[in-house]
C-alpha cells in the first residue's frame, strides 16, 4: 500500500534561515515563509509518494522531512531533504515533490517566491 498524502495539510509554518541566505544571493529576490505572503501558495496537482518495494521489504520506515521553495510561477525548486531514515525514500519525495505545482504566493498583488516544508511518512 502506497501512502497518499495531500500536500497541503503536512505544510507546518515556520522559517528556515539557513538555505534563504544562499537562495537570495542566487536569484536576487525576496523570499518568504507561509506565514508572511498576504496569500499562501495551494496544491493544484494531486501527488502521491510510492513507498518503493525494496525498501517496505526491508522494513524500513519513517517520516522525509523536506523544504523546498514555491516560486512566483507556481513551480518547486530548491528541494532539500532535511531527515530521512533511507536515501531511497529521499529520492521518492525529491521526485514527487519536483512534479507539484502551486498557485503562487502574493504579497501585496504580487506573486512571490515561498519556502515551504512538508513531513512525510512512510509506514
Amino acid at each position: 500500500m502506497k501512502p497518499f498524502i495531500y500536500l497541503l495539510l503536512l505544510l507546518p509554518l515556520g522559517s528556515f534561515v539557513a538555505g534563504e541566505q544562499s537562495y537570495k544571493e542566487k536569484t536576487k529576490e525576496e523570499l518568504f515563509v507561509p506565514s508572511e505572503p498576504d496569500k499562501q501558495p495551494q496544491l493544484i496537482s494531486q501527488i502521491s509518494f510510492d513507498y518503493p518495494k525494496e525498501v517496505k521489504k526491508e522494513g524500513i520506515s519513517g517520516i522525509v522531512s523536506c523544504e523546498f521553495i514555491v516560486g512566483p510561477k507556481g513551480t518547486v525548486t530548491s528541494i532539500e531533504i532535511t531527515k530521512s531514515p533511507d536515501s531511497r525514500l529521499s529520492e521518492e519525495v525529491k521526485k514527487t515533490i519536483s512534479n507539484a505545482r502551486f498557485t503562487p504566493g502574493m504579497k501585496s498583488g504580487q506573486a512571490v517566491s515561498v519556502r515551504m516544508n512538508i513531513n512525510v511518512p512512510f509506514k
